[in-house]
């Protein structure tokens, strides 16, 4: 028997940014970024393992030059502890944000460096840790009233205790490394907490003539503060590695039209009062739930349920606004169907995009009544999120890659040597691309001595996984396969940048002009995809497999506004033949050097 139950949640993410504008307040610098993250104490090593300083940085400035990247994020700046998390120094167990840690240098060192990093052309961003600073830290002396409990072993700010004088602080410290030193922006480590002061962080500097950019780690409410967040789109899971779940990985195309609510995705979990779980997304994709699920086992460890269907009924698009508002008269609908009916519900949840972002929870902490038993089909009313504006971003890894469970021994990068993986998922997507230091040359991964596998110290020492850890030997490079992974993304670099008009991060006011191709392949591949401008095209088409891939595209004159006369493979320096409105090509087994991608100019 149907029964039908509407649930409304009210009250939920309505946006929220106070400025007057409509449009994002970002350097316009801000689109071409290109992230290259170092941790900076195992990025060189002048003297052994964690010697690495502001100087012995400056000798690799060269190579990023070359490289190509021209954002550096920057983690080990400031005074911090030196074995609180994993067993080895470490930007995260910040002691004082205003002080430069000695073990790396000077001040004077610092701002050598920084100006290194600007005549290099790339521009520096610091890690910022918003949460506390380490016990016994000189700054819980001096200001104990700043300070109220504590996470992650420290002590945590008192953010709404309305101390005035906390706010000014905090203020002065990040200005002053703008004025004082020349850095170009932040990167705020787990959560914002006070938005304002970043405001008036960026306003100051603005007004200075030095204009930053300050991006989140999560994705959340930042009242138009932060530029972009790391973590919008992560091609793995930090204890898995490579995230076959993640549509990124297999369909860009898809990935862009999901983000951008065409078609909706929603990905729901009913759970039962017996622990078990009914799961679905709104694509009603079975190998794509599979994949999901797969991934999301570690995450629930609770019996699944695969079979339930979703339909979206209703799904107005909001666009991003920098008012803080209601949405009115505007809900989603999504109905649930075959559900389990010996069952009894205790509480749903449901998530916009991906399975980080948990935007609707409810049931036994909500809304949700379990008096209503177990129905078969349910219909879920649910109010918009009104974005803020944005700009995309992707990342292929970051220092958080390995986190403890991860399997030891592995190898916690990422790409490992996908061309695919670094090309078709992130550097020719209209997004920010951000990856960890070594993976542009498939570092094989080699911990500190000191790293532990457990967070807080415990285990055997120099067999930890996480990515921060990494010891990177430079000396890889004199072999084969790492010299010929760094060939290959310098490549990938140089065409994002000569046609920095077209691959470009998109902002979230706007679907980026970027769609899945019908295509034909010999192999299983991830789906070929078209970015256009001002109508420039390019055909990205990526080969995750140990053979030779042999595609076949068909091109959507109707969409990219003209129709092509002329096919360049600038990946490979050659022109293709167009027959009527196709053009085919081989694209070379991944890992190995030019191949696992194809570019295509149209023309």
């Amino acid at each position: 028997m149907k029964k039908n139950l509407i649930i409304s949640l009210l009250g939920m993410f309505t946006a929220m940014i106070a400025q007057k504008n409509t449009e994002l307040q970002s350097p316009s610098w801000t689109k071409d970024l290109i992230i290259y993250e170092v941790a900076t104490k195992g990025f060189t090593s002048p003297n052994g393992s964690e010697s690495g300083t502001f100087r012995s940085t400056i000798e690799r400035i060269s190579y990023l030059k070359e490289l190509g990247v021209n954002g550096i994020w920057l983690t080990g700046h400031n005074w911090a502890h030196n074995d609180h998390f994993y067993g080895i120094w470490n930007q995260y167990a910040t002691i004082r944000p205003d002080s430069i840690d000695p073990t790396l240098g000077t001040p004077a060192d610092f701002k050598s460096m920084i100006d290194a990093f600007h005549a290099g052309g790339m521009r520096v961003f610091l890690d910022v840790i918003t949460h506390g600073v380490m016990a016994g830290s000189p700054l819980i002396i001096q200001h104990p009233e700043w300070f109220r409990g504590g996470s992650w072993g420290m002590v945590d700010y008192d953010w709404d205790g309305n101390h005035r004088d906390l706010d000014e602080w905090w203020v002065k410290t990040f200005t002053d490394y703008v004025i004082r030193y020349g850095v170009d922006g932040y990167r705020l480590d787990v959560a914002i907490y006070r938005p304002d002061l970043w405001k008036q962080i960026k306003k100051n500097c603005a007004e200075a003539g030095h204009p930053i950019v300050v991006w989140l780690e999560g994705d959340g409410y930042t009242d138009g503060a932060c530029d972009f967040h790391q973590r919008m789109n992560t091609l793995s899971l930090q204890i898995k590695g490579i995230d076959p779940s993640n549509i990124a990985n297999s369909n860009i195309g898809r990935y862009y039209s999901a983000r951008s609510g065409d078609p909706a995705f929603y990905f729901v979990r009913v759970y039962y009062s017996d622990g078990s779980v009914s799961v679905g997304t709104s694509f009603n994709d079975p190998v794509y739930t599979e994949n999901v699920t797969g991934q999301l086992w570690w995450l629930l460890q609770k019996p699944l349920y695969k079979d339930m269907k979703i339909s979206v009924t209703a799904d107005p698009r909001i666009a991003p606004s920098n008012e803080k508002h209601k949405v009115e008269d505007k809900k989603i609908r999504i109905h649930l169907s075959n559900l389990k009916t010996d069952k009894q519900i205790v509480k749903i949840t449901v998530t916009g995009f991906n399975i980080w972002e948990e935007l609707w929870s409810f049931g036994s902490q909500g809304t949700f009544s379990a008096g209503t038993q177990t129905p078969t089909e349910i219909d879920l009313e649910l109010e918009p999120i009104v974005p803020d504006f944005k700009y995309m971003s992707t990342q292929i890894s970051s220092h958080d890659d390995g986190w403890e469970t991860f399997p030891a021994g592995a190898n916690p990068y990422v790409a490992e040597g996908s061309r695919c993986v670094f090309g078709y998922s992130c550097m020719f997507t209209p997004s920010i691309p951000i990856f960890m230091s070594g993976e542009e040359f498939d570092a094989d991964y080699k911990p500190l001595p000191r790293h532990t596998p457990d967070l807080y110290g415990k285990g055997e020492r120099g067999k930890g996984t996480w990515l921060y850890a990494s010891w990177l030997q430079w000396d890889q490079l004199k072999e084969k396969r790492h010299a010929e992974m760094l060939a290959d993304v310098k490549k990938m670099i140089a065409i994002r940048k000569q046609y920095s008009d077209v691959f470009h991060a998109a902002t979230t006011a706007q679907a980026p002009s970027v769609i899945s191709l019908e295509y034909t392949s010999d192999q299983v591949v991830p789906v070929p995809y078209i970015i256009w401008e001002n109508k420039k095209a390019f055909v990205i088409a990526g080969n995750n497999t140990a053979n030779d891939a042999r595609i076949t595209v068909t091109l959507p004159a109707d969409k990219i506004g003209f129709v092509p006369s002329k096919a360049v493979d600038v990946w490979n320096g050659k022109p293709l033949s167009l027959k009527s409105n196709t053009v085919s090509f081989t694209i070379k087994k991944d890992k190995v050097a030019g191949g696992g991608i194809i570019v295509i100019k149209l023309e």
